[in-house]
């Protein structure tokens, strides 16, 4: 008991008689539990904290002089009286609602390993009371609750709490599960870039690049966007972003993505900045030993001439498991592991060159990458080297093609404009 309950004890000694302490604090609790009427007592208000368990607050009338109090009765500490003849203050306990959540170190661990959204759709499954798991699973917090309240200090409670953590869960308070799901939310919220992917060239690849890895750091715009939506999920239940939320984060130059999908997308957007290219003075003989040629020259030397391995498959075949380890790290930037991985087949694994320079009207420098039968320039145009100079095109949508819009004599560095020749370029 502490001392203020204590002092109160004291003062509601002093107000009512000795010989009436007993009557008086029986009738108040009767009229609190509600066990009788008594017209000299008013009780304004009044909670259950449990079955057993009450808080409640009033007026009585002893002797025609009117007291105010503050009260609680019940099992776990008897009749205590908070406040007698002062203001009272009734602070009403919130109502605890209960959910299960996973258990803390499977959260980390989900986390940590990517594997966020697994969680949260086996989270939804076990929670579905149209399944045989989830019709046991999704009733036990609510169980749990009604227990703690009607039967509290049984023990009926805590048989629940260990049948959830027999299925991996922990009952816990609604507000935490939610924030649980918000960190997972955040998590799994995968983003790709909207617009043309990859990039066309390594300056625009990189920047997006850029973009693309530190949101999860950065308080940017692209923060806000993935807090609010994984704040909004959180408690409405759900995993989908919703239309307004898609169309924010479009605006900002990313769509939303699964994780399988901007894996893909990280993987694709490597092109934009990585290639390969001969490495000049390579010696063939210098190539490993393909084993499966190796195993037909045993049998037949006459078989198989050649023992080493074809480079260019095995340049694909290393492009194609280095730029999934890459996808997977989240990184865009390429290691000494990974140039050596293809060192071995006489390649060399470099950001893109430019096919060229150029400069505009302006005298600017534009590098020329290129793209299919065409090349990008860093100024954002198209451009097609003929002969001695380079065409600037214009893609024409009326006639489905590109025109030719001005041309750059490669031996004079001077430009000449033109008028649109007919469509002969294919886009």
């Amino acid at each position: 008991m502490s001392d203020k309950t204590e002092a109160f004890k004291e003062d509601f000694a002093q107000d009512v008689p000795a010989h009436m302490h007993d009557e008086i604090l029986e009738r108040i609790v009767e009229a609190a539990w509600e066990f009788s009427e008594d017209p000299e007592i008013s009780i304004f208000d009044c909670e259950k904290r449990n079955v057993t368990n009450i808080e409640f607050s009033g007026t009585i009338m002893i002797q025609g002089q009117e007291h105010c109090f503050h009260m609680r009765d019940g099992d776990n500490n008897g009749t205590e009286i908070l406040s007698w003849n002062e203001g009272i203050h009734f602070e009403h306990a919130p109502q605890i609602e209960r959910a299960l959540i996973p258990f803390n170190r499977e959260v980390s661990d989900a986390i940590y390993s990517g594997r966020a959204q697994q969680m949260l759709e086996k989270w939804d499954r076990d929670m579905d009371p149209g399944t045989e798991r989830g019709a046991v699973i999704s009733k036990l917090a609510g169980s749990f609750a009604y227990d703690s309240f009607f039967a509290p200090g049984s023990g009926a409670a805590r048989s629940h709490a260990i049948r959830a953590e027999d299925y991996g869960y922990e009952i816990s308070e609604r507000e935490v599960a939610e924030k649980i799901r918000k960190y997972l939310l955040f998590e799994a919220l995968c983003l790709r870039p909207a617009g043309d992917w990859p990039r066309k060239t390594p300056e625009a690849a990189r920047h997006a690049y850029g973009n693309w890895t530190d949101y999860r750091q950065a308080q940017g715009e692209i923060t806000k966007v993935l807090i609010k939506t994984a704040d909004r999920l959180s408690k409405e239940g759900g995993l989908s972003p919703s239309f307004d939320e898609r169309a924010e984060m479009r605006a900002l130059g990313f769509n939303f993505a699964t994780r399988g999908e901007e894996a893909a997308a990280w993987k694709l957007g490597l092109s934009g900045l990585y290639e390969l290219s001969d490495i000049e003075g390579f010696d063939p003989k210098t190539l490993p030993e393909d084993p499966v040629k190796g195993l037909f020259h045993a049998l037949d030397p006459a078989l198989v001439v050649d023992r080493r391995v074809n480079p260019q498959h095995e340049a694909a075949r290393t492009l194609d498991a280095v730029t999934n380890n890459m996808a997977r790290e989240r990184r865009f930037e390429i290691t000494e592991d990974d140039r050596e991985a293809f060192t071995r087949f006489g390649f060399a694994f470099h950001e893109r060159g430019p096919e060229g320079w150029i400069v505009d009207e302006q005298g600017n420098d534009i590098a020329l990458y290129r793209e299919r039968d065409a090349c990008h320039g860093t100024d954002g145009r198209r451009y097609r080297i003929e002969g001695g100079s380079v065409l600037c095109l214009s893609f024409d949508p009326g006639e489905g093609c590109d025109e030719v819009i001005g041309e750059f004599d490669l031996h004079d560095h001077a430009w000449s404009s033109r008028e649109a020749d007919s469509c002969d370029v294919e886009p």
